[in-house]
């Protein structure tokens, strides 16, 4: 599997992480001794990825400050689109591919910011084959979720197709999609400005779009306050379980120091007055419990 580029979509505005989320961009926010964004750069690079894009737009020069760190630090190359205005979800792709440099050639990894889908290799794998195979410009990953969550359910028939998106009624656990995706380029039929990721990029109406749905998984969603506040706990609680394929790239990637950890919580982490507004978060070295954790930020 040869993967030329991966787009991790950064530009949302923050409105559902509360006060902070108006001053330090969502991409940024920690979880421990990482950002989000750099933790989503080290997993492309695990993957083998040497070209990564973002797109920015609000609080883009926070943003930016904090890229010029990770690239740095990793064996990619990472480049900013800057949105104004906002292009929505399949506008940001067709922005990507008609940079200079990719012009709608190559392969792409598609990853929301705020997220963590952790799966066998071999998904991968088949994604991408099916994607060659079938001569079709996207593969999205399904994620399995119970019937009490408020997605939206992609239905899919006996052969791995999207048939429909709609609203659930709560009586049964269903499949939606995760925003994790491989998008062949090449097969995009080229537009310009704003418009819908199942409009313009996996038009299912009109053209094959194509699942993958992993059965043995681990997902983490950082996208709301309240999901941060609970994921953040939740890393402490089973930090010590080496079965967690996400734990232990946190501890590869020298976001979770073990050592840190504490009954009482764990060093360096969240303390509002070390948080730089300007620049990111900033930490200093007090132990904070996690039941201060929601009044901290």
């Amino acid at each position: 599997m040869q993967l030329d580029f991966a787009y991790i979509l950064a530009a949302g505005k923050g409105t559902r992480m509360g006060e902070i989320g108006k001053v330090i961009p969502k991409p940024l926010w920690p979880i421990y001794e990482k950002s989000l964004l750099e933790l989503q750069v080290a997993w492309c690079v695990e993957l083998g990825i040497k070209k990564i894009y973002l797109n920015a737009h609000y609080l883009s020069h926070v943003l930016e400050h904090e890229v010029q760190k990770i690239k740095a630090l990793y064996p990619a190359e990472i480049i900013i689109l800057f949105e104004d205005p906002l292009l929505d979800s399949g506008g940001c792709l067709h922005n990507l591919a008609a940079q200079e440099g990719v012009s709608y050639c190559g392969k792409l990894l598609l990853i929301n910011s705020d997220q963590f889908f952790f799966f066998d290799k071999s998904h991968f794998e088949k994604a991408f084959q099916m994607l060659v195979t079938n001569q079709v410009a996207t593969v999205l990953f399904g994620l399995p979720v119970q019937k009490t969550e408020a997605y939206n359910e992609t239905v899919v028939n006996e052969n791995s197709e999207l048939v429909e998106i709609r609203k659930t009624n709560g009586t049964y656990d269903f499949i939606t999609y995760s925003g994790l995706g491989l998008i062949d380029l090449s097969r995009l039929k080229p537009i310009k400005g704003i418009s819908r990721f199942f409009e313009s990029v996996a038009d299912y109406k009109s053209e094959k779009v194509l699942f993958v749905t992993p059965t043995h998984f681990e997902y983490w969603d950082f996208g709301t306050l309240s999901l941060y506040v609970q994921n953040i706990k939740k890393i402490h609680q089973i930090s010590r379980e080496t079965k967690s394929n996400f734990i232990q790239f946190l501890i590869r990637n020298k976001a979770l120091i073990v050592e840190k950890l504490s009954d009482q919580g764990y060093q360096s982490f969240l303390n509002k007055n070390s948080i730089d507004l300007k620049h990111g978060n900033r930490f200093n070295t007090d132990i904070i419990s996690y039941d201060d954790i929601e009044q901290k930020i």
